[in-house]
């Protein structure tokens, strides 16, 4: 384009014509049309990419624009997104949203933490019409991984999510992993790269009172671009105790569970280290605290990836990931990864391959893990399987082994000693009739025996799922099955309104009958709630009886002062432990960030602590 548009959020044609455009939107699951339309336009110049929409709605009135900020989250709102791959190799994809309020989220491929000096932003400018809504976005080059310059044929997508329907609409089908259609954008001439390699230093300096003594502490992060498609980046002496980890809930289960990871220095790169699906040879959810670590991640090449992570913990051990992947075509993807972990106590070895291959409209794999450990000695996983989606039905088959001793002592592996298939199919229909938005069905079914023959785990599963006009959900769910000697039988009742809002929603489960040999029962009740549009509120208590009662309440807020600072806090009560936190923090954006932390978050009573922390970020160019 040779005159930027003026972002302000006004669409105006005149603007925007020497832009590519297009429309014609369609059902992200079903295919179908979009009932309302959607068009867009998007150029570019030597700094940035351009991008507008005019979704029309006929309701301008019920259009959800809660969010304001700057990479946030827009689960929930309506939204327009434009997924952009520089490399046309189809394996890249950075996603950019916006709503009507100017609200952006972005994610950038491979994965990034939330600082917004390494992350970068877009600016977005949004408004209501009568029609419905519009607007437009300036996303920098600066902030994607670019192959060399000169002209490309970049590969995009445009969709649009519809919170009243709760649906997703798709320019290019793209269901059942064939990304294989999305949009050739053909003769853009790539920017020149900066080649200045800018080390990004963010040194921290903590102090505060404990346990009755004073504290003193501090430390580092650093990233670094390597080259224009590979970065790297370190920590000394990170700081994870003042960031709030996820909770688990008290519901029942035979194997362990998994929380999200939330820890900047994990979230970089995240995808391109990724060691496994349901199970993994590598989990950094597993990984406490060390003194130092490394991760160069990023692109070799147009067509393959790497990563590799590094971490020592003085004198005690060390740990080494490494991981490459390889998409061949729009069809074949292969992915192989390793660790490698020493230690005073014990040594571990694991590797992993996982092949991907798209047949028609399904899209088959392959999969295996083995492991050596000093303690358990050797094992192997091994996974084959097919994923079929169309016309509002999915449905997928596996077959998996897991051997007694298969122990990835950094990954994550719930199940060991079994061989088997699992299944499910899922229909879910849109409809108008009889106040309804949206029905499904689902059946799924898990049949596993030991490697020596005896039963292990059987299971059937059938599921409903009814969605009404105005958001009211409810879905109820049959279990039936064995897992070693106990019959175990549930029903599940759930009811949520709006459903999947994150802003204003209340939600109340109810599961009743047999597990682990004795009688289940547990209600969880939760709400979100945001009185106005600068303060969220969550609750949720969940009560649970089974050979006894445990109990489990958390209340969070989170109040927005603007400029990037927030007030927020959580009180967690687990039985007869209590704890809470309040925290003030600056961060998010350029510049300084300072946080005061009353307490520590992710203790199981509360504890005597006052934290004042500060990060300076600094530039130095090599």
């Amino acid at each position: 384009m040779s005159t930027p548009p003026n972002l302000d959020g006004t669409v105006l044609e005149e603007e925007w014509a020497e832009a590519a455009s297009g429309s014609g939107l369609h059902d992200a699951e079903t295919g179908s049309p979009e009932p309302y339309a959607t068009r867009f336009w998007i150029g570019y110049d030597d700094r940035y990419v351009y991008f507008a929409a005019q979704a029309d709605d006929p309701t301008p009135g019920k259009i959800k624009a809660d969010e304001y900020r700057n990479n946030a989250n827009l689960k929930g709102n309506d939204l327009v997104g434009v997924v952009i791959d520089p490399f046309g190799t189809l394996a890249d994809f950075n996603e950019f949203e916006m709503n009507a309020s100017g609200g952006t989220a972005i994610r950038i491929a491979g994965g990034r933490a939330p600082k917004r000096e390494w992350v970068g932003e877009i600016a977005a400018k949004g408004r209501r019409t009568e029609k419905g809504w519009e607007v437009e976005a300036r996303i920098p080059w600066e902030i994607l991984r670019l192959p060399e310059a000169g002209p490309r044929t970049v590969r995009i997508n445009v969709y649009r999510y519809v919170s009243r329907d709760q649906r997703t609409y798709r320019w290019c089908d793209t269901r059942n992993g064939q990304v294989g259609n999305m949009a050739r954008w053909e003769g853009v001439r790539i920017p020149p790269v900066d080649r200045r390699r800018a080390m990004k230093l963010l040194p921290f300096l903590y102090a505060g009172y404990e346990d009755e003594a004073g504290v003193l502490d501090g430390g580092l992060d650093a990233k670094m671009s390597l080259t224009g498609t590979l970065e790297a980046i370190a920590t000394v002496r990170p700081d994870f105790r003042n960031i709030e980890n996820d909770i688990l809930s008290l519901d029942f289960s035979y194997f362990q569970r998994l929380t999200n990871e939330s820890r900047p220095f994990f979230l970089e790169g995240a995808e391109y280290l990724k060691m496994g699906n349901d199970q993994k040879i590598f989990a950094s959810q597993r990984v406490g605290s060390f003194d130092v670590g490394a991760k160069v991640f990023g692109k070799a090449d147009a067509k393959t990836t790497v990563s590799a992570l590094g971490l020592s913990t003085f004198g005690e051990e060390t740990l080494f990931v490494a991981g490459v992947g390889r998409r061949f075509d729009d069809k074949t993807n292969v992915n192989i990864g390793a660790v490698l972990q020493d230690g005073d106590a014990n040594d571990h070895r694991a590797a992993m391959v996982q092949v991907n291959r798209l047949v028609g409209a399904t899209n088959l794999y392959f999969g295996t893990m083995l492991t050596d450990d000093s303690e358990r000695g050797y094992g192997q996983r091994t996974n084959v399987g097919g994923f079929y989606s169309g016309g509002g039905l999915s449905a997928y088959g596996e077959y998996v082994e897991v051997s007694p001793d298969f122990f990835p002592r950094v990954g994550f592996s719930p199940e060991q000693d079994l061989k088997g298939a699992n299944w499910r199919v899922d229909y879910t229909r849109p409809t108008r009739r009889h106040g309804l938005s949206e029905a499904g069905l689902t059946l799924s079914g898990v049949s596993y025996t030991t490697f020596g023959g005896d039963r292990y785990r059987d299971n059937l599963q059938l599921s409903t799922s009814t969605t009404w006009q105005d958001g009211l959900d409810l879905d109820l769910t049959y279990t039936k099955g064995t897992y070693f000697e106990f019959d175990d039988e549930t029903f599940r009742v759930s009811i949520e309104k709006p459903r999947r809002d994150p802003y204003r929603r209340w939600q109340l489960d109810c599961v009743g009958g047999r597990l682990g040999g004795s009688d289940y029962q547990t209600v969880v009740a939760s709400f979100l709630y945001r009185p106005w549009q600068r303060l969220q509120l969550s609750f949720r208590h969940q009560w649970v009886q089974q050979d006894g009662v445990r109990e489990q309440t958390i209340f969070s807020a989170t109040w927005d002062l603007g400029h990037d600072q927030s007030v927020s806090g959580r009180l967690v009560r687990a039985d007869d432990d209590t704890n809470a936190y309040l925290a003030f923090r600056q961060s998010g954006n350029r510049g300084m960030e300072y946080f005061v932390v009353l307490g520590d978050p992710n203790a199981s009573t509360f504890q005597s602590r006052l934290i004042l922390k500060v990060a300076v970020p600094i530039d130095w160019y090599l």
